[in-house]
């Protein structure tokens, strides 16, 4: 999946695949010799396959991004950060100005797990309402990469929060084409 069609898909599940990626490009030392080494076989052609050439590309700019932008050991690329602010901004219309009672619903069933979150496991108190819920979504992937138990409390806050940020991605998409 390209960049491109994982932000229309859903803009929520695209900001997790930037972190994801920032990890994953943190843990292979920014160094594209190891990111082709580790993540592509050697005897792929990249003359004989374009996905395989934008995929190798994708790397390494984000790669280079990741450098220019001083983010080696920790954060966000810009462009993440951007969209982190433009899912916030749709959760500040859908919840202040226009008052969608679908949302508003859907927020009051997530916000009991979403401060529990924060108080309990984020590393920061005062994270906005959608970067929460995309820490603690990061935090089960983590987990369940890892191989570790989730508890039933978790996969239950998990299932408040993504109906959550799969509402605001819908909306936010629909905002774009519009």
């Amino acid at each position: 999946m390209s960049l491109k069609s994982s932000i229309q898909s859903n803009l929520a599940e695209h900001i997790l695949f930037l972190w994801q990626t920032e990890d994953l490009l943190r843990a292979l030392s920014l160094d594209f010799a190891m990111v082709k080494k580790h993540l592509f076989k050697e005897d792929e052609d990249v003359n004989e396959n374009p996905q395989l050439r934008r995929d190798m590309n994708m790397y390494q700019v984000l790669i280079e991004e990741m450098k220019q932008e001083g983010i080696e050991q920790t954060g966000h690329l810009r462009r993440t950060l951007v969209l982190m602010s433009e899912l916030e901004g749709m959760h500040k219309i859908l919840s202040e100005e226009v008052q969608d009672a679908n949302y508003l619903e859907i927020v009051a069933r997530a916000n009991e797990t979403v401060g529990e979150f924060v108080s309990k496991k984020a590393s920061r108190k005062n994270l906005l309402f959608t970067e929460a819920c995309l820490n603690a979504m990061y935090g089960i992937l983590v987990l369940r990469l890892q191989g570790k138990d989730i508890s039933q409390e978790t996969e239950k806050a998990s299932e408040a929060m993504k109906e959550v940020l799969r509402y605001l991605s819908k909306k936010y998409n629909e905002f774009k084409a519009n």
